[in-house]
C-alpha cells in the first residue's frame, strides 16, 4: 500500500503547475464574478484640483462632496496630475480654474474634466458636472431677478438651506475602476472548479478495466483504488488550502468555517464519485457524465450566478451545497463521500452483480 501511495504522490508531483493555475483562476474568476454579482453601487472616483479660491468655487466643490455614489481626491498643483494617476485609482481631474466665477456668470465652460488614461467612459461624471454647474446657474440666475426687483437675496427667510435641491443625480452604471474591489466572496465559480476532481480522479484510480491489476485480485483492486481516491483528495485539498490562503493574503478576506468545510467536502465527494466510476470499470464514460454535471451545477446548483434554483439535490448539485454556507451543507458532501467509500470498500458492486447473476442462474434452473 505505501508503495501504491508513492506512485500517485510521483504523479501528482508533475501537475503541481496545473495546481497553481487552478488556485490563482479560482481567486480571480472567484473575485470577478463577486464584483459582477455584488448589487451595492460602485463609487465613483475622480480628483478635483481648485484654482480659483472665489467662494462660489468653494460651493462647487463642496457640492460636489456631497453627490452620493462619488468619492473625491484633492489635488493641490495641477502639474501633479500625471503623478496622481499612477498613484491613485481616480477615473480623471476636475479642474476648477481662477476665472471660475467669472465664467459661470457668462455663461462659458466653467470648469475642466481631464480623464485618467485607459477611460474611455465619461457620461456619468459629465452628467454630475453638468447637473451642478446648471444647479449654480439657476441659483445665481434667481438671486440676479430678484435683485432686479429689489429685493437682497441674502435677507430672505426662505430656509434655502432646508430645500430639496433642483436637481439630483444618482450613478448607475458599470464599474469604471479597473481595479478589484474587496467585497464578499461569491463561492459558486469556484466550487466549479472542485468539480474537476471527478475527472482527475476517473482517469487516474485504478479499476476493474485494468486487467493487470485484477490478477492481483479483488483486495488489491479495492486498496489501490481508495489509496488512489485518498492521495487524488490531498491534491484538491491543497488547492483549497492555497485558494482559502490567497482570499485572506490577496483580498483580506477570511473564509468562515462552514464555507471551508464544504469546499473540502465538496471535493471529497467529487473524487470519490470519479474514483468509483473508475473502479466499476466505466471510466471511458466519465467525460460523458461529467458534462451534463457539470452544466447543472452552473444553472441549476447556482455557481454561476451563486444562486441556488433547487435546494435539495446535493448528490446531483453538490456546489449548491457550498453555495448554501451551512453546516448542513458541508455534512451532506462529506456523507456522500465517506458512502461511496464503504461502497468501495465492501465492494458491493461485485457483490450485488454475483447476487443477480446467482438469482438468474436459479431462475433459468427453475424454467427448466
Amino acid at each position: 500500500m505505501k508503495d501504491m501511495a508513492l506512485i500517485f504522490l510521483k504523479s501528482l508531483a508533475s501537475r503541481i503547475p496545473a495546481l497553481a493555475l487552478i488556485v490563482a483562476l479560482m481567486l480571480v474568476l472567484g473575485q470577478i464574478s463577486a464584483i459582477a454579482l455584488d448589487e451595492t453601487e460602485p463609487a465613483l472616483r475622480i480628483a478635483i484640483c481648485q484654482e480659483s479660491d472665489s467662494d462660489l468655487a468653494e460651493k462647487f466643490v463642496q457640492t460636489l462632496y456631497g453627490v452620493p455614489n462619488m468619492d473625491i481626491v484633492r489635488l493641490e498643483n495641477f502639474e501633479d496630475k500625471d503623478d496622481l494617476f499612477r498613484k491613485e485609482y481616480v477615473q480623471g481631474i476636475v479642474l476648477v480654474p481662477q476665472s471660475f466665477e467669472e465664467n459661470l456668470k457668462n455663461g462659458k465652460s466653467s470648469v475642466s474634466y481631464y480623464t485618467a488614461p485607459g477611460i474611455t467612459d465619461v457620461s456619468a461624471v459629465s452628467e454630475l458636472i453638468a447637473g451642478a454647474i446648471l444647479d449654480f446657474r439657476i441659483e445665481m440666475q434667481y438671486e440676479d431677478k430678484l435683485s432686479d426687483l429689489g429685493i437682497n437675496a441674502s435677507e430672505m427667510d426662505i430656509g434655502q438651506e432646508e430645500t430639496d435641491p433642483i436637481l439630483s443625480f444618482v450613478y448607475d452604471g458599470p464599474l469604471l475602476s479597473e481595479t478589484l474591489e474587496v467585497i464578499p466572496p461569491a463561492f459558486g465559480v469556484p466550487s466549479l472548479f472542485m468539480l474537476m476532481a471527478f475527472l482527475q480522479a476517473a482517469s487516474s484510480v485504478f479499476g476493474s478495466d485494468m486487467n493487470r491489476v485484477k490478477l492481483r485480485g479483488r483486495k488489491a483492486l479495492i486498496s489501490s483504488a481508495l489509496i488512489g481516491i485518498i492521495v487524488q483528495y490531498a491534491y484538491w485539498a491543497a488547492a483549497i488550502f492555497l485558494y482559502v490562503l490567497g482570499l485572506q493574503v490577496v483580498f483580506g478576506i477570511a473564509v468562515e468555517m462552514p464555507v471551508l468545510l464544504s469546499l473540502l467536502g465538496l471535493a471529497f465527494y467529487a473524487n470519490s464519485l470519479g474514483g468509483f466510476v473508475a473502479f466499476i470499470g466505466l471510466r471511458r464514460y466519465s467525460t460523458v457524465l461529467f458534462i451534463p454535471w457539470l452544466l447543472l451545477n452552473m444553472t441549476f446548483g447556482g455557481g454561476l450566478w451563486n444562486a441556488i434554483a433547487i435546494g435539495n439535490a446535493t448528490a446531483i448539485l453538490p456546489v449548491s451545497a457550498v453555495i448554501r454556507q451551512s453546516w448542513s451543507g458541508a455534512s451532506a458532501l462529506w456523507l456522500l463521500g465517506i458512502a461511496i467509500l464503504l461502497i468501495i470498500l465492501f465492494d458491493i458492486p461485485q457483490r450485488l452483480i454475483h447476487y443477480l447473476r446467482c438469482l438468474r442462474h436459479r431462475q433459468t434452473t427453475y424454467n427448466i
